[in-house]
């Protein structure tokens, strides 16, 4: 039977943390590259976009869509912040 975090010794706990720490963490990288891969999708069809363009202003059109895409689209599913805070967990969790 399981135990409880209440009934286990510190050292029992601080595995249990940082394993939590490490779950935690391979949990954020892998939602991110999922986050990326989906990205590289849409933005190879921008640059096939941008390379078949012969109008001057459309590529610049095209650019701005990709900028815009990766500050909307991008950047906000990728939970940095989130990241960071298990990766100071981690470093604090994963001495074991």
């Amino acid at each position: 039977m399981k135990r409880s975090k209440d009934e286990m010794t510190i050292d029992e706990l601080k595995l249990v943390e940082a394993r939590e720490a490490r779950a935690d963490a391979l949990k954020a990288l892998l939602h991110a590259k999922n986050q990326l891969a989906k990205a590289s999708v849409i933005l190879e069809q921008m640059a096939v976009d941008f390379q078949k363009t012969r109008i001057p202003v459309r590529r610049i059109a095209v650019l701005n869509e990709a900028i815009d895409y990766l500050v909307k689209s991008v950047l906000p599913p990728l939970n940095i912040a989130k990241m960071a805070s298990i990766q100071s967990r981690l470093s604090m969790r994963d001495q074991i």
